[in-house]
């Protein structure tokens, strides 16, 4: 039943910051939903739930790719405290210094 609150909270999030320039990450909370937007590679905003508490357990919105840096994954990590399913796939998307 959860599962029916936390898209529809992203989905309200997308449309209306639908075309709004984003830099850097962003983060918001709506209830109890911990939600960050990261900047696409396509210069959409990319909404990612920190906390679902419904499968699947990594909800994003839209569904397009983005790269994050390890300072911003650790800013992630360290202030907004994502659930663990979370966490592993924001780390998937870290561009590591070579």
């Amino acid at each position: 039943m959860r599962d029916k609150f936390e898209w529809p909270v992203l989905q309200s999030l997308e449309a209306n910051h639908r075309g709004t320039a984003i830099s850097a990450v962003e983060f918001t909370q709506h209830d109890d939903c911990r939600i960050i937007c990261v900047p696409a590679f396509d210069g959409q905003r990319t909404w990612i739930m920190l906390n679902p508490q419904s499968p699947p357990y990594y909800k994003q919105m839209p569904q397009t790719e983005y790269t994050l840096s390890d300072a911003q994954f650790s800013q992630i990590r360290r202030d907004y405290h994502p659930i663990s399913t979370v966490e592993i796939c924001l780390s998937s998307h870290v561009q590591r210094k070579r």
